[in-house]
């Protein structure tokens, strides 16, 4: 929690440690020599407000992957608010070639939700895959729950496929919320060379 600079030289796979990671983690910058490499198989139930797998990011994240997390509020507590629940709770820097693939957010009746929570630094060439984030509250995207006006996310690329469960179909891309809910934000602005499948 000191706001240090880590470098991945390879996965952190936490399947080796019961699906659970160090967590609320405050760094200042985020990347993989030689990767990408991810962090993955996290399985996390969250206890209080504003946990995050990476609570503040100051200067940046790059060429990382997040990869098959589960990020939830257990089903007896969705009754409580627990804002900003994402895998990173505030962005400040730039957040560049990432990808985040296969994960799933639920935070019960909390807002601000998303793979990260609010960002209000810069969001750019990132890759969205199967990604689920849902909340009873607001602010509630796949990307990010609220991205700061004046910092639009760009070159963002988001996919999902439907599968049939039972006789219906259903996506692996979910968002739902009660207001201020989009496929990639909450609130906020997506531009530039931004694609959507699925």
């Amino acid at each position: 929690n000191t706001y240090g600079n880590f470098t991945l030289t390879g996965d952190i796979d936490a399947s080796e440690t019961d699906g659970e990671l160090v967590f609320n983690v405050k760094i200042n910058r985020l990347s993989s020599k030689g990767g990408p490499y991810a962090i993955k198989n996290v399985t996390h139930q969250v206890t209080g407000f504003r946990e995050s797998l990476i609570h503040t990011c100051l200067s940046g994240i790059s060429n990382v992957r997040f990869e098959n997390i589960q990020w939830e509020v257990p089903e007896d507590k969705r009754g409580t608010t627990y804002n900003y629940i994402s895998l990173i709770g505030l962005n400040q820097g730039t957040i560049s070639q990432v990808e985040f693939k296969n994960v799933a957010i639920r935070s019960g009746k909390g807002n601000y939700t998303g793979c990260i929570g609010y960002s209000t630094g810069h969001l750019e060439n990132i890759t969205l895959t199967g990604i689920v984030a849902q909340s009873e509250g607001s602010y509630v995207g796949g990307l990010a729950g609220c991205s700061m006006p004046g910092q639009p996310a760009s070159k963002i690329t988001a996919t999902g496929k439907l599968e049939q469960q039972d006789g219906d179909y259903r996506s692996s891309y979910e968002v739902s919320g009660v207001t201020r809910v989009g496929g990639i934000m909450g609130e906020g602005w997506v531009n530039d060379c931004s694609k959507a499948n699925g």
